[in-house]
């Protein structure tokens, strides 16, 4: 269905770009009624970690950020017929920030 839609606006459908967009706008419309978004309210400069652990979590909102690059642009959408997604493991005592760690910052 995403890709007709892609074909109906004139986009390429072999762009891996093209095809999230439909999905997308595609996937959207019904969303509201079966789940809410959460937007974040606070920044990096809110996270109290360690250096080296505000780090790794920068670098996993950046691969969240720009993953449509790697598949797209670079085609490894080609080549990973699995496992688009990314997995990210937090672990530690109750209260130490997994949660809003996993949540990301709005910034």
């Amino acid at each position: 269905m995403a890709a007709n839609l892609v074909r109906v606006r004139g986009a390429d459908t072999r762009s891996a770009v093209g095809l999230h967009t439909a999905a997308r706008k595609q996937s959207q419309h019904g969303l509201g009624s079966m789940a809410r978004k959460i937007e974040p309210v606070y920044g990096w400069d809110d996270i109290v970690v360690p250096v080296g652990t505000k780090r790794h979590l920068q670098g996993i909102a950046s691969a969240v950020e720009h993953r449509h690059i790697v598949y797209g642009e670079w085609g490894f959408a080609r080549r990973l017929s699995r496992g688009r997604g990314l997995n990210v493991l937090f672990s530690g005592p109750p209260g130490t920030g997994k949660t809003n760690g996993g949540r990301g910052p709005g910034e």
